[in-house]
């Protein structure tokens, strides 16, 4: 029996393995959200994180096909059928909490296959700007 953070750390494996062959914009921003995502989350809470990503993810700018595929990646490891903004949205403030501590567990890995994988630091995710 595997533990939760040991089927993260496979599902997220794959899904940002996955991001190793988007084109180079896509890869950029697909990396920087694996290392600020959960700052945003910290700052500004996971209904408005999400709501944010969800507005750089349905943008037509060079990237913004990393944005949706990670914020389509984050979902499906949280198990947001409906899209995790809406599920924040809706979440009573029990299931809030849960979604946001889940949420900044499963980021741990994403930063981690973020280094090791797209070879992406945090630094480079500073410098990374935000052109749309």
């Amino acid at each position: 029996m595997q533990t939760r953070s040991q089927r993260d750390a496979e599902k997220i494996y794959r899904q940002v393995r996955e991001a190793v062959d988007f084109d180079d914009k896509a890869k950029v921003r697909y990396g920087g959200w694996c290392h600020r995502f959960p700052v945003l989350v910290l700052r500004a809470g996971l209904a408005e994180a999400t709501a944010f990503l969800e507005a750089k993810a349905n943008a037509q700018s060079r990237g913004a096909e990393g944005d949706r595929r990670f914020l389509g990646h984050l979902s499906a490891t949280l198990g947001a059928e409906g899209g995790l903004a809406r599920t924040a949205r809706g979440a009573d403030l029990a299931d809030y909490r849960r979604l946001t501590r889940r949420c900044l567990e499963a980021a741990i890995w994403y930063k981690r296959y973020a280094e090791s994988l797209l070879g992406m630091s945090a630094a480079d995710a500073d410098g990374e700007g935000d052109d749309g």
